[in-house]
């Protein structure tokens, strides 16, 4: 499958800043909550990317609508499936902040959250206090340590293991996972919702477990990750 993305923004790395990294593909209506949620707790160094992973619902043109100086859409075009870790990528490729954020359009960031992302040290990720049901869909990292693990491995291309292997390339890089002291609000919606658009996982569980296999493995080798 050919991926086209239509914006890339400078890599300009700034300190003391966070880039919200959200990607949607039929779910507009959480997206348009998570983000305008998020705008009240965003500082004039923050950014939101935001990626319209070929929405039928147009969610770029709605988010672009927004007209909010932190807010960059980028538009993944002619996927007829959702990759979610391509998705991610797109969005980690192209932020521009010292800090990412890879947050699910399903979730409400509140103050203590944000503040906790901005006390983020080197040599540590951060993830939220509780598991499951909705929780999975947060990480903060370094942008340096995302770049040196070349991001979510695109090989998996669906829900099960689509963040497992990205945390496992943290651990081996020498970084310390820490949860989240706050609680953040995952938003109530159906597992059709999500994987609506999603392949089927038999073969994303396979190749989880042979990359598990492979200790030297390395994300993304020989692919031109993130991008076009």
């Amino acid at each position: 499958m050919k991926y086209n993305v239509n914006k890339v923004i400078p890599h300009k790395i700034q300190s003391d800043s966070i880039s919200f990294c959200i990607f949607c593909k039929g779910r507009l209506k959480y997206a348009l909550v998570c983000i305008k949620n998020l705008i009240e707790y965003i500082s004039d160094k923050d950014e939101i990317i935001f990626v319209d992973y070929s929405c039928p619902d147009n969610s770029g043109d709605v988010i672009s609508s927004m007209q909010n100086e932190h807010i960059n859409v980028i538009r993944v075009l002619n996927c007829d499936s959702w990759h979610i870790n391509h998705a991610r990528n797109c969005a980690g490729v192209n932020s521009s902040k010292d800090i990412i954020v890879m947050l699910d359009c399903d979730i409400i960031l509140n103050q203590n959250n944000v503040d906790e992302i901005r006390r983020l040290e080197q040599g540590y990720y951060l993830r939220s206090k509780l598991r499951g049901k909705g929780y999975d869909g947060f990480v903060a990292v370094f942008r340096s340590d995302y770049m040196a693990v070349c991001g979510y491995e695109e090989g998996i291309c669906c829900y099960g293991h689509d963040d497992k292997a990205f945390y496992h390339s943290l651990d081996r890089l020498g970084l310390k996972c820490v949860r989240m002291n706050s609680t953040f609000n995952p938003m109530n919606n159906t597992m059709g919702e999500k994987i609506r658009f999603a392949p089927k996982s038999s073969l994303n569980n396979a190749i989880y477990r042979l990359l598990r296999k492979r200790h030297k493995y390395r994300n993304n080798v020989g692919r031109n990750w993130g991008r076009v």
